[in-house]
């Protein structure tokens, strides 16, 4: 797949690959999440609904923070939901708990539009 092209749901399992999809797409989401978290289940298709919408290029990945906790640990998660935007393979944003899903769309959105318009 090439960074043009849209990405569907992924399911991270370990930490190596979230670094490979985060290097390998020039815009990633990760979805920091716990399976007992009743918010992260009402704001996930929220969030999934925004990116198939406003930016479809940007490759979104799910991580349980109970199933990996070595990858939360390695990104400095501690309380879910949290979100962290990567362009380019760097982060640039991180939303943990209260956020607005027009918070979430303003951060990504000059990036995006400067990586992906022509």
């Amino acid at each position: 797949m090439n960074r043009e092209e849209a990405m569907k749901e992924l399911n991270i399992e370990n930490i190596t690959e979230l670094e490979d999809i985060t290097r390998q797409q020039a815009a990633v989401l990760a979805y920091f999440t716990g399976p007992g978290c009743g918010v992260c289940t009402v704001v996930k298709p929220k969030i999934l609904s925004l990116l198939e919408s406003r930016f479809p290029k940007m490759a979104f990945c799910t991580i349980d923070c109970e199933a990996q906790t070595e990858v939360a640990g390695q990104f400095g998660v501690h309380s879910v939901p949290t979100l962290i935007l990567f362009f380019d393979g760097k982060e640039t944003h991180r939303f943990s708990r209260n956020f607005s899903i027009g918070e979430l769309e303003q951060a990504i959105e000059r990036t995006y539009h400067l990586l992906f318009d022509e």
